[in-house]
Parts: structure tokens; sequence; C-alpha cells
């Protein structure tokens, strides 16, 4: 598949990837578009003095031949290099398991590196050894901190252009703080400038070796706003920090492979014509994006930002993809209903239900102007 822009999310956690390896371009954040930024992100493989990576960064060359295709739970690239006679699958995953609140709202995703020999190539030494990496370099206003097994970055996200007006409280308009972090999921990894690398072998009577590392992100504040209340991320409730994430992505990996490997297998297992699968892990994906799972002192709140103006759950929407909610998640299309009838209006003839429930980072029961009686 030629490439293309995608995203890589989670279920209301906002951490999101959007990954345009057609113009050589990654942003990440643990707040989403459009409180993200560019990251220089190089992730690869180094043979000898060869370093081969994705078109994420020029510190290192591009390889030459690169092939997308869309997962349920994110994108693999197909990298091929004669030269070095390799063939590298790099996977970006994030888990999305129904009904599994800590699996599904936890903020990162998994890097994969998957090397194999290039088929009919003629560089056959006795065992191809080298190194997997993950490399990133942000903008000099994140502060670096070494963490275990990788290293963190904290700093501020701002809208990423003149124009977004995301109703962020008044303490938070200049940008919301928050840090992103990169960590192998394998012990003892190789720990350099801002670089986590771990070794790899591939014997001969090896068909390929795979290594691993998580991305994540976390944010503690209290920015959106619920009527009068301050809401934070639900997956706050489960992690104290960006460590507590990237150490769960660690010792969970067993399990979440299975349950992301499971997921995928329900949409692509052949079924389905190819073209259809791959839009459906877009849709997906970039559904993922776009949700909010909030809490505060006990009680959630669940919304889906809709079009370029981000209005929250606008009933003409979601009365479409309430069939999706439902069959995978009932307990969100619950939570939506509550939501709608707290912001029931009143007109000559009856009750309705307002356009949307607010603008942005508000569900504050002003939404856009023209009312919606006939949806």
């Amino acid at each position: 598949m030629q490439l293309f822009e995608t995203v890589v999310a989670n279920l209301g956690s906002r951490f999101t990837l959007r990954l345009l390896p057609h113009r050589g371009r990654l942003f990440l954040s643990p707040l989403g578009h459009p409180l993200d930024l560019p990251v220089d992100l190089a992730v690869g493989v180094q043979i000898g003095e060869d370093y081969r990576i994705l078109p994420f960064s020029d510190r290192y060359k591009a390889f030459p031949s690169l092939e997308q295709e869309l997962l349920p739970s994110g994108v693999a690239y197909r990298c091929r290099d004669a030269d070095l006679g390799v063939l590298v699958t790099i996977r970006f995953r994030s888990a999305f398991y129904p009904r599994d609140i800590i699996v599904s709202t936890a903020p990162f995703c998994y890097v994969s590196l998957e090397i194999a020999r290039l088929p009919g190539s003629s560089a056959k030494p006795a065992a191809l050894e080298g190194k997997v990496f993950l490399a990133v370099k942000p903008g000099s206003e994140f502060t670096l901190r070494r963490i275990d097994g990788g290293f963190a970055f904290s700093g501020t996200f701002r809208p990423g252009a003149a124009g977004h007006d995301l109703r962020l409280p008044r303490e938070l308009r200049d940008g919301v703080p928050g840090e992103f972090g990169v960590a192998a999921v394998e012990p003892e990894p190789e720990l350099g400038d801002r670089r986590v690398a771990l070794p790899f072998a591939l014997a001969l009577d090896q068909e390929s070796v795979r290594h691993e590392f998580a991305l994540a992100g976390y944010c503690g504040a209290d920015f959106f706003r619920v009527g009068r209340e301050r809401y934070r991320f639900k997956y706050a409730g489960f992690f104290a920090s960006l460590e507590e994430v990237l150490a769960f992505a660690a010792s969970e990996r067993g399990e979440i492979g299975q349950k992301m490997d499971r997921f995928d297998g329900v949409i692509g297992g052949g079924a389905l014509p190819r073209d259809t699968e791959q839009l459906i892990a877009l849709a997906l994906q970039t559904y993922l994006a776009n949700t909010f799972w909030m809490t505060r002192r006990g009680r959630d709140w669940f919304s889906v930002w809709e079009g370029t103006r981000r209005r929250n759950s606008p009933v003409s929407v979601e009365y479409h993809a309430a069939q999706l909610t439902f069959a995978l998640w009932p307990e969100l299309l619950e939570m939506l209903l509550e939501e709608w009838a707290d912001h029931e209006q009143r007109s000559l003839y009856g009750s309705y239900l307002p356009r949307d429930m607010g603008t942005g980072m508000t569900a504050d029961g002003r939404p856009a102007p023209h009312p919606t009686e006939v949806d």
C-alpha cells in the first residue's frame, strides 16, 4: 500500500502518534491534536556501520523501499534493503480491547521491529547481527531525564497553529503540562544520547527475530471542564506517573499482545476484502484519537470530538456511531445517554437534545448556536 498519513491512539486518553511517512514527519502528544508537536524519531536497525530508519528523521539513511499496512491496532511498515539483505517490519500498535478499561485507556503504544533476511538476497552471513534502536529528539524546550530502561521528556504542549480555541481553563490557555517517554520492553537495553537500543542476532536456522519498545505519554492536569467541574484523564486513577505506564507496558506485554492479536484477527481475519479491512482499521484509530474518557471524584465522562470545530458528541453523529459503541462497549453508550439527558433543551414544541454538549475541552451546555430539533 502507498504511504499516507495515519494515527495510532488509545481510547479516551488522547495519547496520539500522527505518522506522515510520505512527508518525513511524525507528531506526538499525550493530549492529541492540535496539542501535538513534531518529534524527530529515529527507529530502525544498525548492522555494522550501516544505519537504516523510517523516514521520521534525517539523522540516518532511510530504508529505500517501504510499504504500509494498516491494522486495527495501528500500522505496520515493511522495510526492504537489498544492500543489507534485510526485511524489517516495524509496527506501531496501541491496545484496544472491548470492556478492558485499564488496557484500553493506558496511554502508550508498542513499537516492535522484526528482522528477517530479504528473500532472494545474496547477502547470507553465518549470523546476521546488529542492533535495533529508537532515538527521540524533541524540541529544546523539553527537559530530559533518564528512567528505567529509557528516557522521559517533560514540557508544555501548545496548539500547533493559531485559531485553535480549545476552551481550555484560563491558566492553561498557553499550554498544558505533560510528558512522554520511550523505554525498552525487554530488560537491560543500551542507553545512549536519547537512544534506546537492543542487540539482535539472526542465526541461519531462524526465520526472524523480534524486539520491542514502548512509547508513552502522561498528563495529570485537570483540564477538561464538565459544567463547572474540572476533570482529568481516566487513566490517572490507574497510573500515577509516566514510569508506571511504561512499567505496565513491559510487565503485561504477553497478555496485552494476545488481546491485540485477537482483536486484530476479528477485523483482519480475511473475511472482508482487503480494502475494507484497511478502511475499518483507519476509521477505528481515527475514532480512538478523538475520544475523551475523563473522571472526577468517581464520576466519569465520555465524549467524542466531531469535525474541525471539535464539538463533543453531536447527537446526529453519535446516533450512527452508537451501533458500534453498543456492539463493542455498551457501558460507554449508557454513559453518553445519561450525559445527553443532562443537556435536555425545551422549546414551544417540547423537549429535544442540543446539537452537541460543548466545544473543545468543555462540556458546558453551550452547544453550537443552531438547534437540532429535527435530529
